[in-house]
C-alpha cells in the first residue's frame, strides 16, 4: 500500500489502542531520501501548483503516484500499439480510479518526469514529459522481416551479442531494430531477419 491516506490512518489507528485494524497485515510503500549526513528521511511534500490535496508539504508518496508510475510504463505501454507518434493520437486516457484522482500538482525535487502540473485524472500525452523522449515507445508493433546476406562470422558476432542492434533500410530511411527470430542458412549464405523496430 503507498496511499499516503492509508498509511497516516494506520498510523494512527495504531497508536490510539491495540486492536487489530484491516491493514496491519499489508505492505507498506514510503518514499525515502537522504538527508542531514546521508541519513534516509521520508520524503514529504516538494510539490508547487497543488489541488485537491488536504496538506501537500506532508504528502508521502506523490513521486509514485498512479499518473507518474504510468508516465515511467508509458514508452512500453504505446510499444504494444501501432499507433502515429504524435502527441494528438498516442496517449493514455484516464477513465476512471479510486482514492483522491482529484490531486494534482508538480514535483519539484529529485528525478521529476513532468513539464506541468498533473492531473492525476487527466489523460497521459507525450507532450507532458519535461523529456518528451520519456515517453516515445522503444520499439513498434509492426516486424519487418526480410532475407540478407549473412556470412559465418557475422552470424558468430550476432551470436555474441544477441541484443545488440540492427541497421536496416525501409522506403529509403535508415532505422535501427532488436532482433526477434533469426534463421540462418549457412549453405546459400542468407539470413531472414525478423526485427522489432526502435524508435
Amino acid at each position: 500500500i503507498s496511499s499516503g491516506y492509508s498509511i497516516e490512518v494506520t498510523r494512527r489507528i495504531g497508536n490510539a489502542d491495540s486492536k487489530d485494524w484491516r491493514l496491519d497485515n499489508e505492505y507498506f510503500v514510503i518514499c525515502l531520501k537522504r538527508g542531514y549526513m546521508d541519513a534516509l528521511v521520508v520524503e514529504q511534500g516538494g510539490i508547487t501548483d497543488d489541488m485537491n490535496i488536504i496538506d501537500p508539504t506532508t504528502i508521502y508518496n506523490f513521486r509514485i503516484s498512479p499518473m507518474r508510475n504510468a508516465m515511467r510504463w508509458m514508452k512500453y505501454i504505446l510499444g504494444m500499439f501501432a499507433i502515429p507518434l504524435d502527441s494528438t493520437k498516442s496517449y493514455l486516457q484516464f477513465t476512471d480510479g479510486t482514492g483522491n484522482y482529484f490531486a494534482e500538482g508538480k514535483l519539484t525535487t529529485g528525478c521529476i518526469l513532468e513539464s506541468v502540473a498533473l492531473k492525476e485524472n487527466g489523460d497521459l500525452s507525450i507532450d507532458l514529459f519535461d523529456d518528451m523522449s520519456q515517453g516515445i515507445p522503444i520499439w513498434s508493433s509492426k516486424q519487418p522481416k526480410f532475407t540478407y546476406p549473412l556470412s559465418r562470422d557475422a552470424f558468430k558476432a550476432i551470436l555474441a551479442n544477441p541484443t545488440g542492434v540492427v541497421e536496416y533500410e525501409c522506403a529509403g530511411i535508415t532505422r535501427e531494430g532488436y532482433i526477434s527470430e533469426l534463421d540462418y542458412k549457412p549453405a546459400s549464405g542468407d539470413a531472414t531477419f525478423t526485427l522489432i523496430p526502435k524508435y
